[in-house]
């Protein structure tokens, strides 16, 4: 149960910082693994081939975007809630 909770704050920590939103703004929503791979590697300090590298990307990986004209929803796939809206 700790360690859900401890991937949903690092989802949220992650999704709700100013880059991430930045990011997300001027390149789009990742439609690939390596779009998204990208997106991690840019706010990251680890190395993705490691083996934290990999457990953070499968971390980050459990949200769903949900485009929309004016915004962005980010949404945390376990617990179903809202993580962040970005305007765009």
């Amino acid at each position: 149960m700790s360690s859900e909770k401890a991937g949903e704050d690092a989802r949220m920590e992650f999704y709700r910082s100013s880059a991430v939103a930045n990011y997300i703004k001027m390149v789009g929503i990742p439609k690939r693994t390596g779009q998204f791979r990208d997106m991690v590697a840019s706010q990251s300090k680890l190395d993705l081939g490691s083996k934290e590298g990999i457990a953070l990307i499968r971390t980050l990986g459990m949200v769903r975007f949900a485009k929309h004209p004016q915004q962005v929803n980010i949404t945390d796939l376990l617990s179903g809630k809202m993580i962040t809206t970005i305007a765009i």
